[in-house]
């Protein structure tokens, strides 16, 4: 959550919904109260004096004309300065001079707006006697109902005769208690050019609850689910298809486009661990452009706060830790989320908001069910120090061949069973027959495909699935050794591989 300094205070409350009156607009408020009896006085003079001979010109029969006027005059005045001098006692209050500083102790929240146009929900926490905080949550219509990041900043306070001064970040602000009345409780607040209005603001146990408020209030605008989110709810695959820079314009991502591929990124998410995917956008030839694994760990859910913690980041990283090692993160990434009718939003603090929908793949309309057998392996091997391509290939292996004993060309068959089953298969040309090379089971996330043999499991992308080809792509950390030297170095193995349905 952002903390604001005082200059950002100020810009982010320009709207008019302060909850508190500041000194300024108190004078104000006299000023238009003082501009309304001039107004008034000159009503009077218009129907009791229609000719200004008659102030001018004043004879004995006049004079006590204008004595009666004085008079009433005089007697308008007392009664608006006696109103006025009663409202700084409190005089429309209620129980409000009654309300001590420990009864306001605690989280308290007021709705300043629910329109179609705009959400602004503010949470006063008063933490103690004389300090606490100011958060508000606001969302727009014209941001497509993002909610943006709270602003909080710390707050000090008095309370006197029923009035409640706070001063945030050197900004000091007032309001009348007109009402407390057990957990709610009732102020007048003094708007701009001398306007007022009423608020009713409700305690809480916590400041979560106000975010699963307004998390639903966001819900009701997007059509989305609104109330707790679940990490039921966010099991799959998920891309981002759209992002808003912080203080920028939104960007619908087009993986086409090279200028969005730092925005690309894809989420794996099972109950509490994530795998996030970006595009490699830095890299040399034959790296640039490609999914990279860049970060694994576990993730909760709180009220709104989607947190990410003990997880490992980086490709490298991510790849040492898969081999047994990398450097975990222990410092959590928070970050918040909203559910809307198409997936989620995932907004970061001082970086932006991403939208995030279903990943959307041939797998989930064609059945992938069945036997498939390799038609083309493409892949290379790469010095993960040096960045040197040490081996590639591509090959395009049949059974017809394999059985013909082209040894360099290995056929495989893979087997997704219904049941969950899974067989790897290759074609021994010495044996001549199938070779069970791994069996164990399979599930599939979205376009992540993910194969469990026991001891151990393999992660692929799912490129494309239509009625008679699959094509997958496998990229992972390995060691190999060079033949010459039979030193073993790591490197990065690449490969896409393309099958066919076997009848």
């Amino acid at each position: 959550m952002a903390k604001l300094t005082t200059e950002e205070f100020i810009v982010e409350n320009s709207e008019p919904s302060p909850f508190f009156t500041d000194e300024k607009t108190q004078m104000l408020q006299w000023l238009t109260f003082f501009k309304g009896v001039i107004v008034l006085v000159n009503k009077i003079l218009r129907i009791f004096a229609p000719n200004m001979n008659l102030l001018i010109n004043l004879n004995n029969k006049n004079m006590k004309h204008f004595k009666f006027l004085s008079m009433m005059l005089m007697a308008v005045v007392a009664v608006f300065a006696f109103t006025a001098c009663g409202d700084d006692d409190g005089g429309d209050k209620g129980n409000g001079n009654q309300v001590t500083p420990e009864q306001l102790l605690g989280t308290w929240y007021g709705v300043d707006e629910n329109s179609s146009k705009k959400i602004n929900i503010f949470v006063m926490d008063f933490t103690s006697v004389g300090s606490g905080n100011y958060t508000e949550y606001k969302a727009k219509a014209d941001e497509n109902w993002n909610p943006r990041q709270p602003q909080s900043a710390s707050m000090t306070w008095t309370l006197t005769n029923g009035t409640l001064s706070a001063n945030v970040n050197g900004v000091t602000r007032k309001g009348d208690i007109l009402s407390l009345n057990g957990n709610t409780i009732k102020v007048r607040r003094y708007l701009d050019e001398g306007r007022t209005d009423e608020i009713v603001m409700t305690r809480v146990n916590s400041a979560n609850e106000v975010v699963q408020i307004f998390q639903q209030m966001v819900a009701e605008k997007t059509g989305g689910q609104g109330g707790d989110i679940n990490s039921s709810d966010l099991v799959g695959s998920w891309d981002a298809v759209a992002f808003t820079p912080e203080g920028k314009s939104r960007i619908v991502l087009d993986r086409k486009n090279e200028d969005h591929w730092p925005y690309c990124l894809r989420w794996v998410l099972t109950k509490d661990e994530i795998t996030q995917y970006a595009i490699n956008y830095r890299g040399s030839e034959g790296y640039r452009g490609r999914w990279e694994k860049t970060l694994i760990g576990k993730y909760r859910i709180e009220g709104n706060a989607f947190i990410i913690y003990n997880f490992y980041e980086g490709y490298h990283n991510v790849i040492d830790y898969e081999s047994g090692g990398g450097t975990m993160s222990t410092q959590p990434i928070q970050a918040t989320i909203t559910l809307t009718n198409s997936g989620f939003n995932i907004s970061i603090a001082d970086y932006g908001t991403y939208e995030l929908s279903q990943v959307d793949t041939d797998a989930t309309k064609v059945s992938i069910f069945g036997t498939w057998g390799t038609t083309r392996i493409v892949g290379s091997v790469t010095d993960t120090k040096t960045g040197n391509v040490i081996e590639s290939w591509d090959n395009t292996p049949t059974i017809n061949d394999a059985k013909n004993g082209k040894e360099s060309l290995k056929y495989m068959e893979f087997t997704f069973g219904e049941s969950g089953a899974f067989k790897l298969q290759q074609f021994d040309e010495k044996k001549r027959t199938f070779t069970e090379i791994m069996e164990g089971t399979w599930q599939m996330n979205g376009n992540i495909l993910t194969v469990d043999f026991g001891k151990g499991s393999r992660t692929v992308e799912l490129v494309s699935l239509t009625e008679n080809q699959l094509v997958i792509h496998i990229n992972e950390n390995d060691e190999f050794k060079v033949e010459e030297t039979g030193e073993k170095i790591s490197v990065v193995y690449d490969e896409k591989i393309y099958f066919s349905r076997v009848n």
